[in-house]
């Protein structure tokens, strides 16, 4: 059940990701893409920090996608 779970998050997650494209791309015809990556560094905050106050998220959890993507941007 795990797995299922598992699988079709990451089906959920590229689905999601593909629409975003398109939006991204508007964006960045009309803001400097610093300024639209700026803007989704805060919208991730602070949705990260409604799932935490909601009890979805801990924030342990939260560091740890954190150190995730900044290993993955940063090495």
């Amino acid at each position: 059940m795990l797995a299922t779970k598992s699988k079709q998050f990451e089906l959920d997650l590229l689905g999601c990701s593909r629409e975003l494209q398109p939006l991204l791309h508007q964006l960045i015809g009309r803001y400097s893409p610093v300024v639209v990556v700026g803007a989704l560094a805060v919208q991730v905050a602070t949705n990260v920090r409604t799932l935490i106050e909601r009890g979805i998220c801990t924030p342990e959890s939260a560091r740890d996608i954190f150190r995730r993507l900044e290993n993955d941007l940063l090495g």
